[in-house]
């Protein structure tokens, strides 16, 4: 699909992971290496501990991955599109039946269209910026099982990311975490929305884009 403006992760932000995911796949190479050594010597214990480490290091390659890379904002003027995790906020799968598996199986994704003239409001801050300034009772409901886990990662995380937020109708909104994106790429994008519907309410309560006034 042709867009005219697509944000990602910025650039240095993804090479340095490039090359930590590097890393951690030479590592994983070495792993298996050692592993079928170990079964050639009946190490029997160190074929288990090889291969547990390696289910770990490779878990974590596929999250890191899916954290760096799965995710985007794009739009062709007629339409936003938003590539998100499917629980929305986090790479893995914390909505897994075992929750022991949670944080080792990446989240799948997802891609929303939204038709731009039917955009009412897009927010860019925090949870609690959005809670404050937008009355959406299925975002805070979203965001209320995060504020509750009991696991401090999750709610830390949720707390100081950047979300972008749009709101279609009462009843209707999306919005996927902006973290570490490309900042002049997601003002290309609002410039274009806003060019195309101008009376779309702009609440921009991150410090990265508080200063955003669309360019006519």
């Amino acid at each position: 699909m042709r867009y005219l403006a697509k944000a990602t992760t910025g650039g240095a932000y993804r090479r340095r992971n490039t090359i930590f995911i590097g890393i951690l796949s030479l590592l994983a190479v070495v792993g298996i290496v050692m592993m079928i050594y170990s079964i050639v010597k009946g190490s029997w214990l160190f074929v288990a501990s090889y291969f547990i480490a390696l289910l770990l290091l490779i878990t974590y390659i596929f999250i890191r991955i899916n954290t760096v890379y799965a995710t985007y904002l794009a739009t062709n003027a007629d339409n936003l599109y938003m590539r998100n995790w499917t629980n929305n906020f986090l790479p893995y799968d914390v909505d897994n039946k075992i929750k022991i598996l949670s944080e080792f199986v990446p989240a799948k994704t997802k891609l929303i269209s939204i038709p731009v003239d039917e955009v009412r409001q897009i927010a860019i801050g925090t949870k609690n910026y959005i809670k404050r300034n937008i009355d959406d009772n299925a975002f805070n409901k979203d965001v209320e099982r995060f504020e509750k886990s009991k696991d401090f990662y999750q709610k830390r995380t949720i707390s100081g990311m950047d979300i972008f937020y749009v709101r279609l109708g009462e009843d209707e909104s999306y919005y996927m975490p902006i973290m570490n994106f490309n900042k002049k790429a997601v003002k290309k994008i609002l410039n274009l929305v806003v060019k195309c519907n101008p009376s779309i309410e702009l609440l921009m309560g991150s410090r990265d884009y508080r200063n955003f006034t669309p360019k006519n």
